[in-house]
């Protein structure tokens, strides 16, 4: 997604300079047709035609070029990516440092039915996670997730809803591609259920309200994940981990080598 986004911002700035080149050749053009003429009726000593020309010329040299494009900045859209980066590696850092060598954790899973960011697998349970790094206040509902945010002091600054680019909240977001891991499982041998977790881990997230029927555990602090996943008491042998653990992997690479090719980024 990363990639995709600096392409979109390349192929923008390439566009831009393109204008630019053209409108400053075009500038160039203007001046160099002016003096041009000067020049011819100075040569047929017309003195008023020269003079005329020669006013045109001038002002045309005053007038402004066109403006030279900046080289462009991150897009919102890079640097909100960068951000969901930011808050999985989060993740990753404290549940390595919170848990024993029995979990394991499986980043970027992904079906037909989508991503999910963690599979977190271990003795005392299996949990599904979906990491969203996003400053706001939120009202969440089974359909609709909207967040709100303020400055220091206290005013609105920005709303939207947190939803995927197929429009989906993060509990549909989830709930999709894990029924869809589940049913693999089960038809593998290795039927599981897993928790549902949506985890909003930027520093500044807060919870207005939350529905009871959202499907998912959401959480506002990789803390309260790690204690969560803590206090989990399933019994879950070694052998089944291992057995899930390696029907993950092969769903997951099934499913990628049949996923278009992106092209690096130069």
């Amino acid at each position: 997604m990363l990639a995709e986004a600096r392409r979109d911002r390349a192929a923008a700035g390439g566009k831009a300079d393109v204008r630019y080149r053209q409108q400053l050749a075009a500038y160039q053009a203007r001046i160099a047709q002016a003096r041009e003429r000067r020049d011819k009726a100075r040569a047929e000593r017309d003195l008023l035609s020269r003079l005329r020309w020669g006013l045109v010329a001038w002002w045309r040299r005053l007038a402004r070029p066109p403006r030279q494009p900046l080289s462009s900045a991150p897009t919102h859209d890079e640097e909100a990516i960068k951000g969901g980066m930011k808050g999985e590696q989060e993740v990753a850092d404290v549940l390595r440092g919170a848990l024993g060598d029995a979990w394991a954790l499986v980043k970027g899973y992904r079906n037909r039915r989508g991503e999910i960011d963690y599979l977190l697998l271990g003795p005392g349970g299996l949990f599904a996670i979906e990491v969203k790094y996003v400053n706001g206040t939120f009202a969440i509902t089974r359909e609709r997730w909207r967040y709100v945010r303020y400055d220091k002091y206290g005013n609105q600054v920005g709303a939207g809803l947190l939803q995927d680019a197929r429009r989906r909240p993060p509990n549909a977001q989830l709930a999709q591609p894990l029924a869809a891991l589940e049913q693999f499982l089960a038809s593998r041998g290795q039927p599981a259920r897993m928790r549902p977790v949506v985890l909003l881990n930027h520093p500044k997230a807060r919870i207005s309200a939350c529905a009871a029927d959202v499907g998912v555990e959401v959480l506002t602090s990789t803390v309260a994940l790690r204690d969560l996943v803590r206090a989990a008491d399933e019994q879950i042998s070694a052998r089944k981990l291992a057995d899930i653990e390696r029907l993950v992997v092969r769903d997951h690479h099934f499913h990628e080598e049949r996923r278009p090719a992106v092209k690096p980024v130069k």
